[in-house]
């Protein structure tokens, strides 16, 4: 089993990750914030460091995936703190209008319904 939990910052998904670790004898995947080098000029400029910052964010959970989960996959059930799906969308509501914000950007069915596109 692989379940991951998504929330925004602050709500808790490490704790909860951490409560059900034990519930379902599973290993944990949590999200490695402490090495990203924009966190601390995000929180002071967010405008001017979302982008940097969700970078790293989407590298170093890329990083993990190919690392650590075929292998933890394959030892029993694993419990992520977060999924990738938040990736598309932290951009749009961080950067501003004037900035090359993506367009047409959504996660969900595609056209057809066959499978997700971001």
């Amino acid at each position: 089993m692989y379940l991951a939990i998504e929330g925004v910052i602050g709500v808790g998904k490490t704790s909860l990750a951490r409560l059900l670790q034990p519930v379902f004898d599973a290993q944990l995947l949590l999200e490695v914030f402490e090495e990203n080098p924009f966190l601390a000029d995000f929180y002071t400029d967010r405008e001017r460091y979302a982008f940097q910052t969700q970078i790293y964010f989407l590298l170093s959970r890329y990083r993990q995936h190919q690392v650590a989960v075929p292998g933890a996959l394959t030892r029993g059930n694993l419990i992520a703190d977060y999924t990738f799906a938040k990736d598309a969308s932290l951009p749009v509501s961080t950067l501003p209008a004037t900035n090359c914000r993506p367009t047409g950007w959504s996660i969900g069915p595609s056209q057809n319904g066959s499978r997700p596109r971001i």
